[in-house]
């Protein structure tokens, strides 16, 4: 879609839709595909507040990746059993099984209709076509928002997982930009209600991170600042397909304007990915 937006060829740009709640999961990606990616002058970072506390799970390429460092600067010492999954390593030598066992299941309905997780199975929510925005009740809000949220404490390592990533990009001559797409309905409202406001902690220690790295931060929060309403979500924040479509139409035109002063954007080679898909 961005591509076709910007005008440009075909595998200019390079959108990374990761599976995994962590920022590591694109540190990962980035270091084992340097070669491909320090190809891009432009890379996008799409982020959210639930990525940032010292709760956060840590993502599948964690789970196969994460250095025995990593895995102590996560959890510490008293999460010792995670540390010993590291070395059994039982749940990624699973999932081709799971896989297996939910092909069936995959052959029964159009994929492109669905999203499939890290197992194979296929995700509840279709992504395409609208979505009734009635749905969006504050009890099923508040239930994503108690799992995302619950006892938020900004996270000083998951924030030098994203400093990390950002000097590798700006190592290779790329600009970055971190950006927040917004959210549907009250949701942000409510989590703004939350004790100690983690979206507000989130928004403050982003933003001064991205001065200290040298990147742009850009938050968008309600749909319609990006021309999209509450029928284009299929839950708190990721987006259908015609969603989709418009958010790209949008995001191109806001970042044609955002390097105006700079390098052409239509000889850019763009790298677009997040912790979330969306």
């Amino acid at each position: 879609m961005m591509e076709q937006a910007m005008g440009l060829g075909r595998g200019q740009v390079l959108n990374l839709a990761m599976g995994g709640y962590s920022i590591f999961d694109a540190v990962v990606t980035y270091e084992r595909n340097r070669t491909i990616l320090s190809s891009a002058d432009i890379v996008v970072v799409q982020l959210d507040g639930f990525q940032f506390t010292t709760g956060i799970v840590p993502g599948p390429r964690y789970e196969v990746f994460a250095s025995l460092s990593d895995r102590m600067a996560f959890h510490g010492a008293k999460r010792a059993r995670l540390i010993k999954d590291w070395f059994v390593r039982t749940d990624s030598a699973l999932v081709p099984l799971y896989i297996y066992l939910n092909y069936s299941l995959i052959r029964r309905r159009p994929p492109e209709d669905y999203g499939i997780d890290r197992y194979g199975r296929l995700a509840l929510v279709p992504i395409t076509g609208e979505h009734d925005p009635r749905e969006f009740t504050e009890r099923a809000f508040r239930g994503w928002i108690n799992e995302f949220y619950r006892e938020y404490e900004h996270s000083p390592v998951m924030e030098g997982q994203l400093a990390r990533m950002v000097t590798m990009a700006q190592e290779r001559g790329a600009k970055v930009y971190l950006i927040h797409m917004p959210t549907a309905g009250n949701y942000l409202a409510l989590l703004e209600r939350e004790p100690g406001n983690p979206y507000l902690q989130f928004k403050t220690n982003l933003t001064r991170a991205a001065q200290e790295l040298g990147a742009r931060c850009q938050f968008w929060e309600a749909p319609a600042e990006v021309g999209l309403t509450d029928r284009d979500f299929v839950d708190w924040g990721h987006l259908n397909t015609p969603g989709a479509e418009k958010w790209s139409q949008f995001f191109v035109r806001w970042l044609q304007a955002a390097e105006a002063a700079g390098p052409a954007v239509s000889s850019a080679r763009v790298l677009s990915g997040g912790g979330l898909e969306r």
